[in-house]
């Protein structure tokens, strides 16, 4: 992470925006396939990328709908499985 924060010290705002634009296309370009489908971006993918956090209070209080899960997010446009899920509601 130490790396991260000094890449963000020395390149501007606006070449980051458009260099974190450049990896989620190729992202999707990557996990393109028929599998998933994001309703936010349009695109379907092969795959989503994990997300969430393994925490032991998780487990222990045994909240549902949290922790780890591991097709999360989606790698076009980043937007959570609970985001997209939110987003169909209100649209339909």
């Amino acid at each position: 992470m130490k790396i991260y924060s000094s890449i963000k010290k020395v390149v501007p705002y606006s070449i980051g925006v458009r260099l974190r634009g450049l990896w989620q296309k190729i992202n999707g370009f990557y996990f393109k396939g028929s599998k998933y489908y994001c309703p936010y971006c349009q695109h379907s993918f092969r795959a989503m990328l994990p997300g969430g956090f393994n925490l032991p209070v998780i487990k222990e209080k045994k909240i549902i709908g949290a922790g780890y899960r591991p097709n999360n997010v989606c790698p076009r446009c980043y937007s959570t499985d609970r985001d997209r899920l939110i987003y169909t509601f209100l649209k339909e």
